[in-house]
């Protein structure tokens, strides 16, 4: 990827442009499975626990990046308990409180929604305690209870979708609602994801104010835009197409594990 973007004049705007080959399939996290969904949903939604991006140890205390700044399982290992911060407000500026997390939960729970049912096996519950304190009750001991991203959703807004829509046709289309750094406000199908910065977003403004992802057809393509500087960044590239940008001028070019895989499926119903 290319450097970060220089810092810009006076009342400039600063702006970055990545590329990618895959487009988004859907805004709506009960729907949307590809990558690059979830990449914007990381960026404008919030977490119930934060991670250190260099270990991935979740993290406790202000400096976390997820909403819980603390929590405690029993000793049974049947109930957990999370302390929310404070402070934190949707984009819309509705304070976000653990009736936003139990709900969150709850929904996926009660509707069975497939894209993260698989986190939440043997969770009965999410109990409100108070504001800022949400209780977790178990059938059995769960010890991956901080090892799960779910984007936490505001129930002010979800609640009012049709049950039975929530991952058969509700589109969240943007501008949507978060909390996360970053405001989703456009997405033109087959051509980019428009995001600007939450300028209050509790873990302060974003150095960015502008984040766009446009989405190629073809590697080449999009290689060959960012040597032109068209784009700052991209990502999916072959490793010949690596090996090409290795000297050139102005450009990093980093390989990087990933935790996915490959996966061919056939129809046999």
């Amino acid at each position: 990827a290319d450097e970060s973007p220089s810092p810009a004049a006076a009342g400039e705007k600063v702006a970055y442009r990545a590329g990618w080959l895959a487009d988004v399939d859907n805004m709506n996290p009960f729907i949307g499975y590809v990558s690059t969904s979830y990449e914007i949903w990381y960026l404008t939604y919030d977490a119930l626990v934060g991670y250190d991006p260099a270990t991935l140890v979740p993290v406790k205390g202000e400096d976390s990046p997820g909403l819980a700044t603390d929590w405690s399982v029993s000793d049974d290992g049947l109930s957990w308990t999370f302390t929310l911060r404070q402070g934190v407000t949707w984009h819309d500026g509705v304070p976000l409180t653990a009736k936003d997390v139990a709900f969150t939960y709850n929904c996926v729970i009660d509707n069975e929604l497939e894209n993260f049912t698989s986190y939440l096996q043997h969770i009965d519950r999410a109990v409100v305690v108070d504001d800022y304190t949400v209780r977790f009750d178990c059938s059995q001991p769960k010890p991956d209870m901080i090892r799960h991203w779910l984007p936490i959703l505001p129930e002010h807004i979800w609640s009012k979708v049709d049950p039975k829509k929530l991952a058969r046709g509700y589109a969240n289309d943007p501008p949507f609602v978060g909390s996360g750094p970053f405001k989703c406000v456009e997405w033109k199908k087959r051509s980019f994801v428009k995001l600007v910065a939450n300028e209050d977003y509790w873990g302060g403004a974003p150095k960015i104010d502008e984040l766009y992802f446009n989405y190629y057809t073809n590697a080449d393509t999009m290689v060959q835009d960012l040597k032109a500087r068209t784009i700052d960044g991209c990502a999916g590239m072959l490793p010949a197409q690596m090996k090409q940008l290795e000297n050139e001028p102005g450009i990093t070019a980093r390989a990087i594990y990933v935790n996915g895989f490959d996966e061919l499926r056939f129809n046999c119903y």
